[in-house]
């Protein structure tokens, strides 16, 4: 009855299911096929998934002879990690550049920029999706209409269903897996990491890396043997814990690369460091405004309030500093942000009315005669900001 009336709702719409492999969204497609419709099948291939989890997925859509779209992020996360460093609990970019990008790309490109999205959430799986309910608009995916018509479903409940059902499940779960994702989540529990350290080869890519990341930055054995990698501050209960078992403070240290630097002084309403490049900034500042090149190598935002000017150097001026202009400078300095660090996740492009803006050897593009100033990709989440230079 959930699904009928969310197809309902939202009729016209591209309907897909968003197959990962696991239980969850194996039951989510039975239940949208057993209330009668076809949906498209939608597996995000984040290029960290388990082999056995790619060969489930083509082995469900023949089960149910659906239709299938794959989104491939390829290599996006081994390449973020030189930006962003390991993913933790409370830093989990991996989420953005390798589910969430890639899901806006083929929304936009593939569905027509809109589509009802089933997908396998339940309320008991995290405080945050309990608290998301059984629909919800995420704003990392501008087009997507999410709704789960398991939202209040219990495990049990899913495995009898599927063995109801006979459905052809992930063969991890019979290798102690509770829960079947990317094989290096910082969710997981250290048992299930045990398990794939000693059944997965590929996992020793993934522990050859975090012992040779902490090591260059002095930060101590701890964090690979007792997993405090899965944080990027690990809670003080878990240090407490560590203490109580003999196990001394674990040292601190810098985590991700070095990020762009922006400071205010006498002379400049804004000052970037030597990482900022004019060449790759000036075609983005159009998000922001109309530009004037100047001489010099300035770009003047003709459209900001005070007029700012931005110079070669990295520095920001006003020819009007009389009006007002935080607002624009905030802007402008979240613009150089995301066009000098980006990380290609793609989601950009699906915010764009105009399709000024495409994904180019893996970094964002812009088409500067396409674009209309609207800046409305400057209105939603990026992982740049939300995980860089802002935290």
């Amino acid at each position: 009855d959930f699904v009928k009336e969310q197809v309902e709702r939202y009729n016209g719409k591209n309907i897909l299911v968003s197959y990962s492999g696991g239980k969850d969204s194996l039951v989510t497609l039975s239940l949208a096929i057993e209330a009668g419709i076809e949906p498209e099948m939608f597996f995000i291939n984040t290029g960290i998934e388990l082999p056995e989890t790619v060969e489930n997925v083509l082995e469900v859509a023949e089960h149910f002879s659906l239709n299938l779209t794959v989104a491939d992020a390829g290599d996006a996360f081994w390449r973020a990690l030189d930006y962003f460093g390991p993913p933790g609990k409370d830093h989990r970019w991996c989420c953005k550049t390798c589910k969430l990008g890639p899901t806006s790309q083929a929304i936009n490109n593939d569905f027509g920029g809109d589509a009802l999205s089933l997908i396998g959430q339940r309320a008991y799986e995290s405080q945050q999706r309990r608290s998301k309910g059984e629909t919800w608009e995420n704003p990392w995916t501008p087009g997507q209409h999410g709704a789960s018509p398991i939202q209040h479903w219990s495990a049990l409940h899913v495995w009898l269903y599927i063995f109801d059902r006979g459905l052809p499940y992930n063969p991890w779960y019979e290798r102690g897996m509770e829960r079947v994702g990317c094989f290096l989540c910082p969710t997981m529990d250290l048992g299930e990491a045990e398990i794939l350290k000693n059944e997965y080869e590929g996992y020793e890519r993934w522990e050859t890396y975090l012992r040779n990341y902490f090591s260059e930055r002095g930060m101590g054995e701890e964090w690979v043997r007792y997993g405090l990698w899965r944080w990027y501050r690990p809670p003080k209960s878990v240090i407490n814990r560590l203490k109580e078992e003999g196990i001394t403070a674990v040292p601190e240290g810098e985590r991700g690369a070095k990020k762009m630097q922006v400071r205010r002084d006498d002379d400049a309403l804004l000052a970037f460091d030597d990482r900022f490049s004019m060449e790759r900034v000036a075609p983005f500042l159009n998000i922001i405004s109309p530009t004037t090149k100047g001489s010099d190598g300035s770009v003047l935002l003709k459209k900001t309030e005070a007029r700012l000017t931005i110079h070669p150097d990295g520095t920001v001026t006003a020819e009007e500093p009389e009006q007002p202009y935080k607002r624009d400078l905030r802007r402008l300095e979240e613009l150089v942000y995301r066009a000098s660090e980006c990380v290609g996740c793609g989601i950009c492009p699906a915010r764009c009315p105009t399709g000024a803006l495409t994904i180019k050897n893996d970094r964002i593009a812009i088409d500067v005669q396409s674009c209309a100033h609207c800046s409305l990709c400057l209105d939603g989440p990026c992982p740049v900001v939300d995980f860089g230079h802002r935290r």
